[in-house]
């Protein structure tokens, strides 16, 4: 816990010299910013490589697994082939492999989940607070990605998908997601982020009714949940017999969504009361995964998706 701790100071104090010296100073210097950023990167990718093996349930269950398939193939095709995982993630582990090396393996994996929340931080330096944005993430995300590696790396692409469709830039936008889907293929449902933020924007004066439509579409979703898992990759989840939500995630949601209902109460009207609007939205569905979640195992962790963004 230790280790983690001063990772996080480290990293802290290095992006907030970023933001004081050059960022809100507008400095033109981009080296010595670059630099900084680097080390603070470095610095949470060494932590997570070289942390104990035990530390991530999945690291037994993927990055092991493709660490050993991968030494037995001299050819990247043939493992691809037989490796059974997400095409981006095993090409990541299958790159690490070629040093021998898992802790390298592991770094490779960090810097994939940590490269896109500080490229997204590093857009919006002018606009919001570079150093808050980082630690926003260091709080809420980069424990769980030590664990949900996949997932994590595909929450953190869409995350900076969605920076990009909100500038207006598709085309990154689009690529960005398929990246996304490419390490994990949950990141498929980020398309319905896409689609809130085109309904909540538009000028469409049956805004309201397409938001109710899209409220009903979710509730038919849930009765139809079962079937999709069940003709999925992932229909593994429905033999479990464990719940990985509990009360306190249902809390912690419903704190969230009050907070935003009192953002949007006090900026109703204003220019960003659109993104309070969405926010919202993106919660909601968090809550009725979770809620999901108690019949459906694994359904949960879709929600991941849209808490971390709003």
């Amino acid at each position: 816990m230790k280790a983690y701790v001063i990772a996080f100071l480290v990293a802290t104090v290095l992006n907030l010299l970023c933001e004081k010296m050059y960022f809100k100073k507008h400095s033109k210097k981009k080296f010595i910013p670059f630099i900084l950023m680097g080390m603070s990167i470095f610095t949470l990718c060494f932590v997570a490589a070289v942390r104990d093996l035990s530390v991530g349930t999945d690291i037994y269950v993927y990055v092991t697994r493709l660490y050993n398939v991968s030494l037995n193939y001299s050819n990247v095709f043939s493992y691809l082939k037989n490796c059974n995982s997400d095409l981006l993630f095993a090409l990541t582990v299958y790159i690490g492999a070629l040093t021998k090396n898992i802790n390298i393996v592991l770094f490779l994996i960090q810097f994939c989940a940590v490269i896109p929340i500080y490229i997204y931080s590093y857009k919006l330096r002018y606009n919001k607070s570079f150093t808050l944005n980082i630690l926003i993430f260091l709080l809420t995300m980069y424990c769980v990605s030590l664990n949900l590696m996949r997932q994590s790396i595909a929450i953190s692409f869409c995350l900076l998908s969605y920076y990009y469709f909100d500038s207006g830039n598709k085309k990154k936008s689009y690529i960005l997601l398929l990246v996304a889907v490419l390490f994990h293929k949950t990141a498929l449902i980020f398309l319905l982020a896409f689609l809130i933020n085109k309904i909540v924007k538009s000028n469409n004066k049956d805004k309201k009714l397409l938001i109710f439509l899209l409220i009903m579409g979710m509730v038919v979703a849930a009765f139809s949940m079962k079937y999709i898992v069940s003709i999925s990759s992932y229909s593994e989840y429905l033999f479990l017999d464990s719940r990985e939500f509990s009360l306190g995630s249902i809390i912690k949601r419903i704190f969230w969504i009050m907070l935003v209902l009192i953002g949007y109460r006090f900026n109703r009207g204003k220019q960003n009361s659109e993104n309070y609007t969405i926010s919202l939205i993106f919660l909601l569905i968090s809550l009725f995964t979770t809620l999901t979640s108690f019949a459906i195992p694994g359904t949960g962790r879709l929600g991941f998706y849209f808490t971390d963004i709003a």
